[in-house]
């Protein structure tokens, strides 16, 4: 079971389970980050839940939580919320 305190809509400039919105110039940045086997395996199943790939959950995550300096719900967390939710 989800604890949720608050649920909230996606950073600006992302589409719920799809492509974020093009920006002008592109995104020229990347940064690197390693899992162990195990973490990879829960990274997967996340993002197969939320209808996304493993880099789309990270970004869309990270910065719904930096945008409103407080921790939120994972993006696989809010949308199994949702589908409860609508399921009731």
């Amino acid at each position: 079971m989800v604890d949720v305190q608050e649920v909230s809509s996606p950073p600006p400039g992302s589409r719920p389970g799809g492509r974020r919105r093009r920006v002008a110039g592109g995104r020229g940045n990347r940064n690197t980050v390693r899992f162990t086997d195990a973490e990879q395996r829960r990274l997967e199943a996340a993002a197969a839940a939320a209808g996304m790939s493993v880099p789309h959950l990270l970004a869309e995550t990270m910065l719904a939580s930096l945008a409103h300096g407080e921790r939120l719900m994972a993006v696989a967390e809010r949308r199994a919320l949702a589908r409860q939710v609508a399921a009731a």
